[in-house]
């Protein structure tokens, strides 16, 4: 038995899509009950923004998109806000080719800042280069005198950290159709 529940949107900060499958008998004249655990199969992204990155930067947002190609802003999450310590959910698609990033804000002279990137899972060699079912949270630190990124003298990192989606985060489904059989 196989189950997809949920939507399958590409970028949503609700929307969750669960997958599972079990292998079972059939036997002629009974019921077989099958228990079909279905845990999150979204890839998902949250932020962890250093405290002192919020003192020289502040109304900072965060957008990342899955590299694919589309641009109408459906495949990605700006994280800003009210939005900004919550999960994302994506739907890795044939054409993601890792995520796009945008880190902006306003430094403290007042002006507009903004930098974008790529970022691709070193472990996942092939393209889509992101792992289904993987929890990816990009750590945003501040280094008064060392990094990898400038604002006007003030460096920071983006560390991203992969990990896999927590198994216990399931929903229960009844599926009540006929069964597909396979020889």
């Amino acid at each position: 038995a196989e189950a997809w529940v949920g939507d399958s949107v590409p970028a949503s900060w609700d929307k969750v899509r669960y997958h599972g499958s079990e292998s079972f008998n059939i036997t002629a004249g009974a019921t077989t009950q099958v228990n079909v655990k279905c845990p999150v199969r979204n890839t998902l992204v949250t932020l962890n923004i250093d405290e002192n990155l919020k003192k020289v930067l502040s109304d900072i947002s965060f957008t990342v998109s899955l590299n694919d190609g589309i641009t109408d802003g459906s495949h990605s999450l700006v994280f800003e806000g009210d939005k900004i310590n919550e999960t994302g959910y994506f739907m890795i698609n044939t054409r993601t080719d890792g995520f796009n990033w945008t880190l902006a804000g306003t430094d403290v002279k007042g002006q507009s800042y903004s930098k974008s990137d790529r970022y691709i899972d070193p472990d996942v060699t092939e393209k889509p280069h992101l792992a289904r079912a993987t929890h990816y949270t990009f750590n945003i630190k501040y280094n008064q005198s060392q990094g990898d990124i400038e604002i006007g003298g003030i460096y920071f990192d983006i560390d991203v950290v992969p990990e896999p989606n927590d198994p216990t985060h399931e929903i229960p489904v009844e599926i009540a159709v006929a069964p597909e059989i396979k020889d």
